[in-house]
């Protein structure tokens, strides 16, 4: 059976790694001087490259949508419906409104 040791050394828990801290601080200066020569960059490109880079890039700058789901009540009904099947609907509407209307 293997013993557990007690840790006693190294970083403390929370304490960033320096060489990532200092990884960090490089590749962000690289992205923020080439964000200043990105139009001139894009300008030497054809439309369809240009096009692939914003493509790229709009999951940057755009907010992820969630699914979301549809429920209908009742499955029954036609997703398209005739003029007369459609009349004949809007008539059962408008008479289940004015009876809801008549009463308190």
């Amino acid at each position: 059976m293997i013993q557990q040791r007690t840790k006693t050394g190294g970083r403390e828990l929370g304490t960033p790694n320096k060489v990532t801290k200092e990884l960090k601080e490089v590749l962000s200066e690289v992205v923020n001087n080439e964000l200043a020569n990105v139009k001139e960059l894009l300008s030497t490109l054809t439309p369809k490259e240009r096009l692939d880079v914003v493509i790229k890039l709009l999951p940057y700058i755009t907010p992820k949508l969630k699914e979301t789901t549809l429920e209908v009540d009742n499955v029954e009904q036609p997703l398209f419906l005739s003029r007369e099947e459609r009349e004949e609907h809007l008539e059962q509407l408008f008479k289940k409104w004015q009876s809801s209307k008549k009463q308190p």
